[in-house]
């Protein structure tokens, strides 16, 4: 295992239970928190208000799950050459494992680190990397039969129109491109199952909902995976994991 932390690393995460319930800008704010707990030599931007240089995959809606977050943290290689390794409580940090484990320990109900690698700093920013997004959904309102005969529907039109609200006005978009994968999970514990792009305009759970039928309520939505899109294949953002946990959704990483 690596001695030092590389300049930038990428986490992958799980954020459920309440804390789903918490907004991306608290979000970010409990990650500031969390890494200072416990020492890490971040990078800060520069300016009058200077904080931590992190960056994370689209934005999870408030009240939605996620087995598979993403956040980009950068690290300040003058500052960790002098502080490596750092004590935290009873134990000493001396690479990444080690973070990754002060981390979860620290880390409130409902959030947990799964996997982290260094990065090279070649890669563009997550939100331009990540093409694609599953989600399972479950949703009330109409029979599962009703559900079911709404996907194919929607999977054999050729336009699905939404409403949305885009810089104070409103406009129509098509998302039919969108939308991938769409289909019920009879005797499973997942109503729908579904397979988004997120280029050039992601969609949201509810606005695919809306489009389905007026009538379909949200239970509850998981983000189960994200993943980049290249030469027609898909990876995970985060492939080669140095500290991995198997996750029965998303597999083992390496």
């Amino acid at each position: 295992m690596t001695s030092e932390l590389p300049d930038r690393l990428r986490l992958r995460y799980e954020k459920v239970g309440r804390l789903r319930f918490t907004s991306q800008r608290d979000l970010a704010r409990i990650w500031e928190r969390l890494l200072r707990s416990v020492g890490a030599p971040l990078r800060y931007s520069e300016g009058f208000s200077p904080h931590p240089i992190l960056a994370f995959a689209a934005a999870l809606p408030t009240g939605a799950a996620s087995l598979a977050e993403y956040l980009d943290v950068r690290f300040d290689a003058k500052e960790q050459r002098a502080a490596m390794p750092w004590a935290v409580g009873t134990g000493t940090i001396a690479g990444i494992g080690d973070l990754v484990a002060a981390l979860n320990e620290r880390a409130p109900e409902g959030l947990r680190i799964t996997a982290a690698a260094g990065l090279d700093g070649t890669e563009d920013s997550l939100q331009e990397q990540v093409a694609l997004v599953r989600w399972e959904l479950v949703v009330e309102g109409l029979a599962e039969t009703e559900v079911q005969e709404r996907c194919e529907r929607m999977m054999a039109s050729s336009e699905v129109l939404v409403q949305r609200e885009r810089k104070g006005r409103t406009v129509v978009d098509d998302i039919r491109g969108n939308i991938l994968t769409l289909s019920t999970t009879p005797g499973a514990a997942w109503s729908m199952v579904t397979e988004l792009r997120t280029q050039p305009r992601g969609i949201r759970p509810m606005e695919l909902l809306g489009a389905l039928d007026p009538a379909l309520r949200m239970v509850r939505a998981t983000r189960t995976h994200q993943w980049i899109e290249r030469d027609g294949s898909r990876r995970e953002p985060l492939e080669n994991g140095v500290f991995a946990v198997t996750n029965p959704l998303l597999g083992a990483t390496s």
